[in-house]
């Protein structure tokens, strides 16, 4: 493959995960037909997400080796033994000048968010937003591999033959191309991974778990046991996506999906309110205009100051 991300390392990762149409699947079986470079580089890719990968054949490395020359006998005199151990000492000097050189010191680079979401890109594209609060840890000469305090999205580039991996407190965490969130915070008892679409690989020791879309893996930290479950929505995914999906849901789960979307406090004039239902789509939009369509759909009145947003009315009661 002559370009490092192009629609055939899409394809292949899509096939991987599971998500290949029929169609995108004889596309893939033709590229693959077409030349045994395109079969070895499948076949890579298989290998690295874990497909078992051919043992290598000791028969036919032993018939490499060089066995079937003659020997040739070397008479050892003075001279001869004298600048061999001459060439020995030489290379012995040199083997523990190498071995003693300054060894370079690997730089990391920190990603940080504070009290709002952060996002930003990663060397290869991968988009990733920090939630508040967390932080993402890389070596500058990036190679796919990242450490994560806190909570992010991320919608990772895909790259059959380099997996992008994550760890997150005691977990691993390999995916190709892929959106999905992981919460790992410190206070938290459990570390949760969400999948939008694409496939997840979640590691601890000997305890593993594979993820497809509408998946929620949960690593307990102290039983240190993975458990999947399916997820209704992605609604606590809005930091983020910024997209919200209701059907027929009352305000207060509404109302707590938006605060930790926009880090806002909700006070109601009317507690009660709260039980009213609403159903509804905001996608990429911002908060104001979310709040005036549920209030104006359910007879209310909102002011926003600050961080504080004061919701009136008896609206459905």
């Amino acid at each position: 493959m002559d370009e490092r991300y192009n629609d055939m390392d899409m394809l292949i990762a899509r096939f991987l995960a599971g998500e290949a149409t029929p169609e995108e699947a004889m596309q893939l079986e033709d590229w693959i037909s077409a030349s045994a470079e395109n079969r070895e580089a499948f076949h890579q890719a298989q290998a690295i997400w874990g497909t078992a990968a051919p043992r290598p054949d000791v028969q036919k490395l032993w018939q490499t080796l060089p066995i079937h020359k003659k020997s040739k006998i070397i008479f050892f005199t003075p001279l001869r033994i004298a600048a061999g151990l001459l060439l020995l000492a030489a290379a012995s000097v040199v083997a523990y000048l190498v071995m003693h050189q300054a060894e370079p010191v690997e730089t990391f680079l920190t990603q940080q968010s504070f009290e709002e979401p952060r996002s930003f890109s990663l060397p290869e594209k991968t988009s990733v937003t920090l939630n508040k609060t967390s932080s993402l840890c890389y070596a500058q000469n990036f190679t796919r591999q990242v450490h994560l305090t806190g909570e992010a999205y991320f919608d990772v580039t895909p790259d059959p033959l380099k997996p992008f991996t994550i760890t997150a407190e005691e977990l691993q965490i390999k995916v190709l191309g892929t959106a999905f969130d992981v919460s790992a915070y410190a206070a938290d008892s459990t570390v949760r991974v969400q999948v939008i679409h694409g496939k997840v690989q979640m590691k601890h020791l000997g305890d593993s778990a594979t993820l497809l879309a509408g998946d929620r893996g949960v690593f307990n930290k102290q039983t240190k046991k993975i458990r999947v479950i399916k997820t209704e929505t992605h609604n606590n995914l809005g930091y983020a996506t910024r997209e919200f999906e209701y059907t027929d849901r009352p305000l207060s789960e509404i109302l707590d999906d938006l605060a930790a979307a926009y880090g806002v406090t909700f006070e109601m004039e009317n507690p009660a309110v709260k039980t009213c239902r609403l159903t509804g789509e905001y996608r990429g939009t911002t908060l104001p205009v979310i709040l005036e369509i549920i209030t104006k759909s359910l007879d209310l009145e909102y002011t926003i100051n600050g961080n504080r947003v004061y919701i009136s009315g008896d609206g459905c009661l």
